[in-house]
């Protein structure tokens, strides 16, 4: 067994993971800031808005709906590559968590296909999580990054966020712990 290559893979899986707390952190970060600036757009005040004093709450709100346009097309991308990052970890990492263990537990041929089933089945939770935010973010894009509709479900995406990350953080620890118990076995 090619130890190298299963840190190497590893460390992919890391990254995938690192890429959705990414983007659970910029869903956040971008409704805070539309939050803000509808509170407060003097943060987007220009000094030829001086020459302009009868329209400055005007000029102010469109910079507001422009930037709130702009947030929404950016968590739309978000949402695009999120999709995508849960179908790899999904449809490529797991199987692949699931079969190296498989190898490295020396399950015999008759037994591997089932072996490995099991094992990507082991939780029926991670895939209830998988599919909810998966449905999430295709909900965000079907919304075209409605503001409104981020804002409302907010509390909503957190949670199925920490669920997911929660089941593939587990995942992720379970093979460690699996890994490095064999490599120090005699």
């Amino acid at each position: 067994m090619d130890f190298i290559k299963i840190y190497d893979n590893n460390d992919r899986y890391d990254k995938l993971v690192v890429e959705l707390h990414m983007a659970r952190s910029e869903f956040k970060g971008a409704l805070d800031h539309i939050l803000a600036l509808k509170k407060d757009p003097k943060p987007l005040f220009k000094f030829s808005d001086v020459f302009h004093p009868i329209t400055y709450d005007k000029r102010l709100q469109s910079r507001v709906k422009q930037e709130q346009k702009n947030v929404e097309e950016h968590l739309i991308k978000v949402a695009q590559a999120s999709l995508l990052t849960i179908e790899h970890l999904d449809n490529v990492m797991l199987p692949w968590l699931a079969q190296t263990t498989a190898q490295l537990f020396n399950v015999p041929d008759w037994e591997y296909d089932q072996y490995c089933s099991q094992y990507i089945h082991f939780r029926p939770q991670y895939h209830l999580a998988s599919h909810e935010l998966s449905e999430y973010f295709k909900e965000v894009e079907l919304r075209n990054g409605s503001y409104v509709y981020l804002i409302e479900s907010q509390g909503a995406f957190n949670h199925k966020c920490d669920r997911y990350l929660r089941e593939v953080e587990f995942k992720s620890l379970n093979f460690r712990t699996t890994v490095a118990s064999l490599r120090l076995e005699p």
